[in-house]
C-alpha cells in the first residue's frame, strides 16, 4: 500500500470521527459514569442500613417533638408488685411508685428526664412512644441505655428471666430496675411511670441523656388486660429520625387462660385477685392475640392486631 493510499484513509477516518462528533466515546464515558454512580447509590445504601460508628456523635437532629400533654394517671391498675411463684399478686400499687427515677440521675420527678446534664454525645434523646391498641393500656416502662455487653431483655424463642416474667405477668418493672443498675455495659437505668397506664390512643414521651459509648435502647412494659404480653425494643441502636413499629410480645411465662383472677388491669374488677397461672409456653414469642377464652373479656373487645406500639426517636 503506497504512501498517499494511507494518508488518505486516515484523513477519511478523522473526517468520520469528527462528523460523528465523538458519540461513539462519549456514549462509553457516559455509560462508564452511570454504572459509577449505580454502585455509589447501592454502596450509601448498604451503609444506611448498619448502624452509625458509636464512636462519632450522631448526625444533626430534626426538630423536637411537641411537648407532651399533662394528663390524670387516676385510670385503672397498673404496675403490680412482684410476688413469688405461684402467690396471688395484689391488684394495688404502681409498680415502683410515683415519678420517674434513673440510675444516675436520682429522683427526677417524674417524666424520665433525668438531671445530669447530656452524656459524651452532647444529645437528648426523646421517645415518642404511641399505644396503637384499642383497649390494652401499658404499665409502667423500664428504660435502659447500653452497650453491647449488657445482657439483652430476652431472646426470642429462649426462655424469659425471672424479673421479665414479673414484668409481663405483673405490669411491675421494679425487678428489671434492680437488674439492670449497675450492671456491666449499662450506662442509664429509669422507670418511667407518671401518666400510666397508657391507654390506647395515648401518647407518652421519656427524654434520656444520649451517650455515644451507650448507644442501645432498651425499653420495655406490659399490656395490662392480658396474662404475660409485652411490648419491648430489644437493644435498638438509636439513630435521630427513626420511627419502630413494635409488636406485642407473649412471655411464654404464664397460660392465656385470660381469666381476670389472673389479669392485673383495668378490665377486670378490682379485688379479682392476680393470681399466677403459670403453665406457659415456655419461650418468649410472637403473641396470638386475645381470643375471648376467659369469664369475662371477649377477643372484639380486646383483641389486637400487630403492631400495638410505635416508638419515634428525637435527638435534641
Amino acid at each position: 500500500m503506497s504512501i498517499r493510499t494511507m494518508t488518505l484513509r486516515t484523513i477519511l477516518l478523522f473526517l468520520l470521527f469528527l462528523c460523528s462528533d465523538g458519540t461513539p466515546m462519549k456514549g462509553k464515558r457516559r455509560a462508564l459514569k452511570q454504572k459509577r454512580r449505580s454502585e455509589r447509590s447501592r454502596y450509601n445504601y448498604y451503609q444506611s442500613q448498619e448502624p452509625n460508628d458509636p464512636t462519632q456523635p450522631p448526625p444533626p437532629p430534626p426538630p423536637p417533638p411537641p411537648p407532651p400533654s399533662n394528663r390524670s394517671a387516676g385510670k385503672g391498675k397498673s404496675g403490680k408488685g412482684k410476688s413469688g411463684k405461684g402467690s396471688s399478686r395484689s391488684k394495688s400499687g404502681k409498680g415502683k411508685g410515683k415519678g420517674s427515677r434513673s440510675s444516675n440521675g436520682g429522683d427526677n420527678g417524674g417524666g424520665g428526664t433525668p438531671t445530669d446534664p447530656p452524656g459524651p454525645g452532647g444529645f437528648e434523646v426523646t421517645l415518642k412512644i404511641t399505644n396503637l391498641t384499642y383497649l390494652q393500656p401499658f404499665s409502667a416502662f423500664l428504660v435502659v441505655l447500653h452497650n453491647r455487653d449488657a445482657d439483652p431483655l430476652f431472646v426470642l424463642g429462649g426462655e424469659a428471666n425471672d424479673e421479665l416474667a414479673v414484668l409481663a405477668e405483673d405490669g411491675n418493672p421494679g425487678p428489671l430496675y434492680s437488674k439492670y443498675s449497675g450492671a456491666f455495659g449499662v450506662n442509664y437505668v429509669d422507670v418511667h411511670d407518671t401518666g400510666a397506664p397508657f391507654f390506647g390512643g395515648e401518647v407518652t414521651y421519656i427524654t434520656v441523656p444520649y451517650d455515644r459509648n451507650y448507644p442501645y435502647l432498651t425499653i420495655a412494659s406490659m399490656a395490662i388486660n392480658t396474662n404475660d404480653c409485652f411490648v419491648a425494643l430489644n437493644g435498638v441502636y438509636l439513630s435521630p429520625g427513626q420511627v419502630i413499629d413494635v409488636p406485642g410480645y407473649d412471655a411464654g411465662t404464664e397460660v392465656n387462660n385470660e381469666l381476670c383472677s389472673s389479669i392485673p388491669g383495668p378490665a377486670c374488677p378490682s379485688g379479682s385477685g392476680n393470681t399466677r397461672s403459670g403453665n406457659g409456653e415456655g419461650y418468649v414469642h410472637i403473641h396470638r392475640g386475645f381470643k375471648g377464652v376467659g369469664d369475662r373479656l371477649s377477643e372484639a373487645g380486646f383483641d389486637w392486631k400487630n403492631p400495638m406500639m410505635k416508638v419515634e426517636v428525637h435527638m435534641m
